[in-house]
């Protein structure tokens, strides 16, 4: 038994460690910012294609390859109902109406919109709209187009279904925009001249008008002259 107690006397005794369960805190890390880079300053090719029209970009730069003459002819918001944007391309007719139906492409639940309203066409890059006898008319640019005739739309005009009333009720315009291909603007010289001569019922009925002027002229002046002789 004293050797025993001996031997455990003189075994060293075990320390702990002090650091045991103690860690140093972790240190933040330091990101740098990156670099500005440089932004390229806009050349004035592309800053003019910027603010420049549709048409007048294809003006100046031609046609590009994948540029598709088309149509856009978007509503005005109409309180409690929602007409659907019309897109036309070469060949396209639509025809609106106050609702979906049989021969009727495009639906305007609006109270000034007749059940078959009015059509609207793309002929070459030019765009046409007809009153299919509707009973409050259709307005370009303010100007009612006669029934059953068929009127140009330049660009940048405005097309009323429904006469504008006083008593609140809505109406449905359009604006009628082309992309993807060269119109003429409708505040041109040119727009200008074609809004007169389709007002006064197109070119055919100018021409009849002027052919039979002139001839009431020459037989006028033919009737003077037998008289001074």
């Amino acid at each position: 038994e004293l050797e025993e107690e001996e031997e455990e006397e003189e075994a060293p005794a075990k320390q702990g460690n002090p650091f045991a369960g103690f860690s140093l805190p972790a240190l933040p890390v330091l990101t740098l910012p990156a670099p500005a880079k440089k932004q390229k300053k806009p050349s004035a090719a592309a800053t003019d294609r910027g603010t420049m029209g549709n048409w007048e970009r294809t003006i100046k730069e031609g046609i590009r390859d994948g540029d598709i003459p088309t149509w856009n002819i978007a509503p005005e918001s109409v309180k409690g109902t929602k007409v659907p944007k019309i897109k036309l391309k070469t060949g396209d007719v639509k025809v609106v109406g106050r609702d979906k139906g049989p021969g009727i492409d495009i639906a305007a639940k609006v109270a000034c919109v007749s059940s078959v309203h009015c059509q609207f066409e793309m002929e070459g890059n030019k765009l046409y709209v007809t009153d299919l006898g509707s009973t409050n008319g259709t307005y370009v640019d303010g100007q009612e187009i006669r029934k059953n005739n068929r009127f140009r739309v330049f660009n940048g005009a405005s097309v009323r279904l429904g006469a504008a009333n006083r008593n609140g009720e809505p109406f449905v315009t359009f604006q009628a925009d082309l992309t993807g291909a060269n119109e003429m603007d409708r505040n041109s010289e040119y727009g200008q001249v074609q809004a007169i001569i389709e007002g006064l019922g197109g070119p055919s009925t100018v021409v009849n008008f002027l052919f039979i002027n002139v001839a009431f002229q020459v037989g006028f002046y033919l009737l003077l002259q037998l008289q001074t002789d």
